[in-house]
C-alpha cells in the first residue's frame, strides 16, 4: 500500500504544471455559482504557471453596491 501511494504521489507531480487551470475550474464554477445567486455581477479568472510549485492568479470581480452589502451581511452571520 506505501509503494501504490508512493507511486500515485510521484505520478501526481508529472501533472504538476496543469494545476493551475484545474484551480482556475473550481474557482470559475464557484464563482459561477455566486453569480447565480446574485453576489456578484461578472467575473474573470487568469491561472498562470510560473515556474515550480509558482503559480499567479488573477481574479477580476464586478459587484455592486447591494451585492456588496448582502455579501458583507452574509459572511458576518457565517
Amino acid at each position: 500500500m506505501k509503494n501504490v501511494l508512493s507511486g500515485l504521489i510521484k505520478f501526481s507531480f508529472r501533472f504538476e504544471r496543469f494545476y493551475p487551470q484545474f484551480i482556475k475550474l473550481f474557482l470559475n464554477r464557484k464563482l459561477s455559482e455566486y453569480r447565480r445567486e446574485g453576489f456578484i455581477h461578472d467575473f474573470k479568472v487568469d491561472a498562470d504557471w510560473r515556474g515550480k510549485h509558482h503559480y499567479f492568479f488573477t481574479v477580476n470581480m464586478l459587484l455592486g453596491e447591494e451585492e456588496v452589502v448582502t455579501w458583507l451581511k452574509k459572511r458576518k452571520d457565517a
